[in-house]
């Protein structure tokens, strides 16, 4: 239905990881997971039985990071009803 095949192990909830590649930068992250969205929006606004996780991963910059999600990302998070969990990494 999503065009991508589960990462999860059997049995699990269906996870994919969009990236692939622990090295992508988090912009492209983000532009990633906003493709995603926007390609498939009308599959998964449809999607009533389930809860939709968006988990985004970096290695914050020294000495301070942050993350910036533009009105069209919010309002396709919106839009699916995903909950949004930021993890950060410190070396």
């Amino acid at each position: 239905m999503l065009g991508r095949r589960s990462a999860a192990p059997p049995g699990r909830p269906w996870a994919t990881d969009l990236t692939e590649d622990s090295q992508v930068g988090l912009a492209d992250q983000l532009t990633t997971v906003k493709e995603f969205l926007r390609d498939r929006l009308d599959v998964l606004e449809n999607l009533r039985e389930c809860d939709m996780d968006l988990t985004i991963g970096w290695t914050p910059r020294a000495p301070q990071d942050g993350i910036a999600l533009d009105i069209e990302m919010v309002t396709l998070l919106y839009r699916v009803r995903c909950a949004v969990l930021l993890d950060t990494y410190l070396d």
